[in-house]
């Protein structure tokens, strides 16, 4: 479809999810609406005007195409958040390009891509790929730089991404990053072990997820949070050991971490929320005793046999609630080999409903 030479502007979501095949956009359009093109699943060939009046593709206008090549016409400047997102793109030419919004490219099929002088802001998530193994930016770039095809700020405080496939299996994560992008290394399929910074005092949500090669993990002090699934089906991590600082687990933290069998709690950690550790094979669970908050279903189809609680645990409400839609459940629900339940000097009431579908027919 050829645009009309005299079209100015198109309203958001105009042509979503209709079966244009190509699309040429002529130099008369200056204002593109949100989604414009989305899900148009056949769209595969996108061309522009050389003079064309837009001065960037706004956000989610090819959100789910098909398009594996595009060139952007000279005069754009910003690609808006997830307006590629989906789209199985083979290269990515960002010459020119200043501003590229959160998830801008996300899923792409991109194997390298090069971040030039000229870009300026890269949003979380914006180019995440699954064959991605080359990240390499300008050395004339004054906002970011790469080190070992992992994507940082230039003063190397922040992680934006690591590349899915590296020729490394040891992640040594440098003591000035102290924030992460969220799903900094979603997917990478490469790492077996990662040593954190001190520095580093919350670990982004999904940070880790799907790194399923991933087996050891050394949170240093300083953390005080872990994000919500932040490692979530990591498959091959075995054990965990929560440094002193440690304050937070969020939901889902460890969810689906098939093969984890010893979770290490330290002493100050006050809250574990919902489905934190579900479908994993933990056997003992040993609860702080600053423990203080416990979402549902913490240990949900685990193989817990012997769960020891120093103190008394209030329900953590609206947090998994908030993000998930979950509605209010019991912290020990779906736990069917627990034999044992240990209660210490520091607990003064006990909730048995919390074990709802929990205790063993040989529970003693």
């Amino acid at each position: 479809m050829d645009l009309p030479v005299g079209l100015a502007s198109i309203n958001d979501y105009a042509f979503c999810g209709s079966g244009l095949e190509s699309v040429y956009i002529n130099s008369g359009l200056y204002h593109l609406g949100t989604g414009v093109f989305a899900n148009c699943r056949s769209l595969s060939d996108v061309r522009f005007a050389y003079n064309i009046s837009l001065s960037g593709i706004p956000a989610e206008t090819f959100y789910h195409c098909n398009i594996s090549n595009i060139i952007f016409p000279y005069d754009i400047g910003f690609i808006g958040a997830s307006a590629f997102s989906g789209c199985p793109l083979e290269e990515i030419n960002l010459n020119r390009i200043e501003y590229i919004e959160e998830g801008a490219f996300t899923g792409n099929m991109v194997s390298a891509i090069h971040i030039p002088s000229c870009v300026r802001e890269i949003g979380a998530n914006a180019i995440m790929g699954q064959n991605l193994y080359e990240i390499t930016v300008d050395s004339a770039n004054t906002a970011y730089t790469a080190e070992n095809n992992v994507l940082y700020t230039k003063d190397m405080t922040h992680i934006l991404q690591c590349a899915t496939i590296l020729d490394y299996s040891t992640y040594i994560m440098p003591e000035s990053v102290t924030t992460a992008d969220p799903a900094a290394f979603y997917g990478n399929e490469s790492l077996t072990y990662a040593e954190l910074s001190s520095s580093l005092t919350e670990l982004s949500e999904n940070m880790f997820s799907y790194a399923q090669r991933l087996r050891n993990v050394k949170i240093n002090n300083g953390t005080v949070n872990i994000g919500a699934a932040a490692f979530y089906g990591c498959t091959d991590l075995k054990r965990i050991t929560m440094p002193q600082s440690m304050k937070k687990i969020s939901a889902s933290a460890f969810s689906n971490c098939y093969r984890l069998s010893l979770a290490e709690f330290n002493e100050g950690l006050e809250s574990i929320g919902s489905s934190a550790f579900s479908r994993c094979e933990i056997k003992k669970a040993e609860l702080p005793e600053s423990l203080k908050y416990l979402g549902r279903s913490v240990f949900s189809d685990c193989e817990l046999e012997l769960i020891v609680i120093k103190s008394d645990i209030e329900p953590l409400v609206n947090e998994a609630e908030e993000e998930y839609g979950w509605e209010y459940g019991k912290p020990f629900d779906s736990l069917y080999s627990v034999d044992y339940i240990e209660l210490t000097e520091g607990v003064t009431q006990f909730n048995a409903e919390w074990f709802y579908a929990s205790i063993n027919e040989s529970f003693r």
